[in-house]
């Protein structure tokens, strides 16, 4: 799946997430998730253009976007960042997921005391499941691309 579709979904995630006050953590990590996705595919974007571009014309930009990382040591470190943050947020998204199942009473006595959503009090637990969906799609789909960049594209292989 094409990255802008991922990074859409992410868009998404946050805005049903936000709405939903319940699952408000869940929206702040698909920014992050977003983040993950949206910059290992510049720069894969940002070497296949350098690629494209005319041989006989190479300019400094050029040559540096195509250095960039040759030796191993910086393909390896390229490839840590990336699976570090798949793991981090699999940890943040089990952890924040907890501490709203914990605090969900908590959570819903403090809007029925204010009556900030008096009128979509039977919507709110629509949007946090709906909000659950989003999430783990996105976090499912970021994922998959991820893995894919790590064994497909060039910028990430080990040689």
């Amino acid at each position: 799946m094409k990255a802008r579709y991922i990074i859409l979904l992410c868009v998404v995630s946050i805005f049903v997430n936000a709405i939903s006050i319940y699952n408000l953590l869940l929206g702040y990590l698909s920014i992050f998730i977003g983040l993950l996705v949206l910059i290992p595919n510049f720069f894969v974007k940002m070497t296949a253009l350098a690629n494209r571009g005319n041989e006989s014309e190479p300019g400094i930009i050029k040559t540096t976007i195509l250095n960039f990382g040759v030796g191993s040591y910086m393909r390896t470190s390229r490839r840590f960042p990336l699976i570090f943050g798949i793991v981090l947020i699999y940890i943040a998204a089990i952890i924040f997921i907890f501490l709203q199942i914990k605090f969900r009473s908590l959570i819903e006595k403090f809007l029925a005391d204010r009556k900030v959503f008096n009128n979509f009090d039977q919507l709110l637990p629509i949007l946090s499941i709906l909000g659950y969906v989003t999430f783990f799609l996105t976090l499912i789909l970021s994922t998959i691309n991820v893995v894919g960049l790590l064994k497909n594209d060039v910028v990430f292989k080990k040689k």
